[in-house]
């Protein structure tokens, strides 16, 4: 049930991805409902990649089926049995990846801030695919999703949330930053069609990433960019 639900999801935000990956920098407006379907395939990339398994369960240990706004019903009674047999199963840490990603668009967290998105476009083809996508600042809550972050969405285009003002164009300087936090947020795996570029990676998240608060400061130089 949990892969037919991501399935479904994946496939609904399938066009809206589609369309941008075939974009050019002329093409960078964001329809509502095309922002809508990228918003969500970023929020359930989130909760399903494994470098956030410790956020998913602390998520799990302090906050109960109910508390995130979930039952199970049957004719609008409540059906503690199946959600017993569920628990027992362990199928409630199978079905959260997909669950949260609704939460995150609940009444209590969603925004209603289509301004603060925007593309931007990448002037070289070299870049780096990791399992870890989602450059996010610090996650508090459920609305940390629909603020401040940073996703590519595809080799050439990548999408920021921020309040800030957002220039038009971006240094090069700011690809290679995003690449090396991507890396360096990584769970487990990177890919770069580059040999050269990727090992030039390595020697920076080496160099620097390993150094206390490195991550964080590099996260605030990349914010410096919106002012």
């Amino acid at each position: 049930m949990p892969e037919e639900m991501l399935a479904h999801f994946d496939s609904r935000s399938a066009s809206a991805v589609y369309d941008k990956r075939n974009s050019t920098i002329k093409d960078d407006m964001l329809t509502v409902d095309r922002l809508y379907a990228l918003r969500f395939f970023i929020v359930s990339t989130f909760w399903r990649t494994p470098a956030n398994d410790g956020i998913r369960k602390r998520i799990i240990k302090t906050r109960s089926f109910e508390d995130l706004g979930f039952g199970i019903f049957n004719k609008g009674k409540r059906q503690s049995e199946t959600k017993k047999m569920m628990m027992d199963k362990d199928l409630w840490h199978k079905m959260y990846p997909t669950l949260l990603s609704m939460v995150s668009f609940s009444k209590s967290y969603k925004r209603n801030n289509s301004v603060d998105f925007k593309l931007y476009y990448r002037s070289n083809h070299t870049h780096v695919v990791t399992d870890n996508p989602v450059i996010l600042k610090e996650f508090k809550d459920f609305s940390s999703l629909n603020e401040e972050f940073i996703f590519p969405i595809t080799g050439k285009v990548f999408i920021i949330s921020t309040a800030r003002h957002k220039p038009r164009q971006l240094p090069p300087a700011f690809n290679l930053k995003m690449d090396i936090l991507l890396f360096g947020n990584a769970s487990r795996y990177v890919a770069c069609c580059n040999k050269e570029y990727l090992l030039f990676l390595v020697q920076q998240v080496e160099s620097f990433m390993v150094k206390p608060g490195f991550n964080s400061m590099l996260k605030d130089n990349i914010s410096g960019h919106f002012y």
